[in-house]
C-alpha cells in the first residue's frame, strides 16, 4: 500500500515510482516543489553505496528541513554543500550516527544565504560545527586574539596572515550567526563577541603593519 511509504522507501526503490506515489509521500512535508524535490534526492543518493547510507537519513533531514524557516532553501543548500564535501559516505554515516547536526545544518541552510555560502564555500568549517564546546561557549577577547595569533603564525608575507585573517573571521560569523539561529546566544552575547572579533582582528592587523613597516620607516612614534 502507498499509504505506508516513506521517503526511505522512495529512495531504496527499485524502480521509478509514479508521480502521483513520489506525491503521496513528499506531498505531506510542505514543500513547494515536490518534483524538484525528489529530483535533489535522487541526486543526493545517485549511486551506491551512498544509496544505502542517504535512505538512513532522509527522513530525518525532511523533517529538519521542515522545520526551518524556509524548507526547499534548506535542501537546496544541503545538496550544494554535500556536492562540496570530501568524502559523501563519511557525512551521510556521520549524520545517521549524529541526527543534532541536520538540525544545525538545515537551520542555517534554510535561514541564510550567507552563512550557507560560506559552509558550501569552506566544508571544513564543519569540523567546528561538530565540537559542542565550540558552539556552546562564548569566546573572549584574548581567546580570539590567541587563535587569531596562532591562524597567522605560519606565513610569512603579509597578505598571506591578511588571508587567514579573513578567513578566521569567515569561520568565526558562521558560528557566531548558528549560536544566534539555534538560540545558544542571546543578543548581548552575540554582539559582545563580535566586538571581541573585531577588536582582536585589529590588534593581529596592527602588529602586522608594524612588522612590514618599521624596517621601511622606523619604529612608530607612539612607540618610541
Amino acid at each position: 500500500m502507498t499509504s505506508n511509504l516513506t521517503p526511505k522507501d522512495l529512495i531504496l526503490s527499485p524502480d521509478d515510482l509514479s508521480p502521483e506515489v513520489v506525491d503521496q509521500i513528499l506531498g505531506p512535508y510542505g514543500f513547494q516543489d515536490v518534483r524538484s524535490v525528489n529530483q535533489r534526492l535522487n541526486n543526493l543518493a545517485d549511486i551506491p553505496p551512498y544509496r544505502e547510507a542517504f535512505a538512513e537519513i532522509v527522513n530525518h533531514l525532511l523533517s529538519a528541513s521542515v522545520d526551518s524557516p524556509d524548507a526547499d532553501a534548506a535542501l537546496n543548500n544541503f545538496e550544494r554543500f554535500v556536492n562540496a564535501t570530501f568524502d559523501r559516505l563519511w557525512l551521510y554515516r556521520l549524520l545517521h550516527d549524529a541526527p543534532f547536526l541536520l538540525r544545525i545544518l538545515s537551520t542555517c541552510f534554510g535561514s541564510s544565504t550567507y552563512f550557507s555560502d560560506i559552509l558550501v564555500r569552506n566544508p571544513e568549517y564543519f569540523y567546528e560545527l561538530m565540537d559542542a564546546g565550540m558552539m556552546s561557549d562564548p569566546k573572549d577577547r584574548e581567546t580570539m586574539y590567541g587563535e587569531l595569533s596562532q591562524a597567522v603564525q605560519p606565513f610569512d608575507l603579509a597578505e598571506q596572515k591578511l588571508n587567514a585573517i579573513r578567513g578566521y573571521k569567515r569561520k568565526e560569523s558562521l558560528r557566531l550567526g548558528l549560536r544566534d539561529l539555534l538560540g545558544d546566544a542571546d543578543l548581548e552575547t552575540t554582539t559582545q563577541e563580535l566586538t571581541n572579533l573585531a577588536e582582536a582582528a585589529l590588534q593581529v592587523c596592527y602588529e602586522i603593519g608594524t612588522a612590514e613597516l618599521t624596517p621601511k620607516m622606523g619604529t612608530p612614534w607612539g612607540e618610541l
